[in-house]
């Protein structure tokens, strides 16, 4: 005789995963549809919140650049110096001032103070709040 064991035999055929003969119950794979769209859910709120901070600081940087151009157009008559506080005025849309004198120092006169800054040892302006 032959030791050939039966087609249907499985060996360990307790420790297995899925169904080993003809009349267990159906093996079906998990359903991971709802697990996909939770996590593609989480994945969009994740890249929509990097985009939104991206965003921001690129309005922030803008807004930097902005600030220093205007500085640096701005008409003055002195070096000025890393740390100190300066005060930036308006005259016209178009026409600003560098000084340091600040606003309640001008007396009768009075100008339209656009904000107070201090040039960083790096070249930029930062305002002084």
């Amino acid at each position: 005789m032959s030791d050939k064991l039966p087609d249907s035999f499985v060996v360990d055929r307790f420790t297995k995963s899925y169904p080993t003969e003809i009349g267990s119950q159906p093996f079906e794979p998990d359903n991971i549809e709802l697990f996909k769209l939770d996590k593609t859910n989480n994945l969009k709120h994740h890249y929509l919140a990097k985009f939104e901070e991206l965003k921001n600081q690129y309005i922030s940087v803008m807004e930097d650049i902005k600030t220093n151009e205007r500085l640096y157009k701005a008409k003055y008559s002195f070096q000025p110096t890393v740390g100190q506080n300066y005060y930036l005025y308006s005259l016209s849309d178009t026409e600003d001032f560098l000084s340091i004198i600040a606003p309640n120092e001008w007396g009768k006169r009075k100008f339209n103070l656009v904000g107070t800054f201090q040039l960083q040892t790096d070249g930029r302006w930062f305002e002084v709040k």
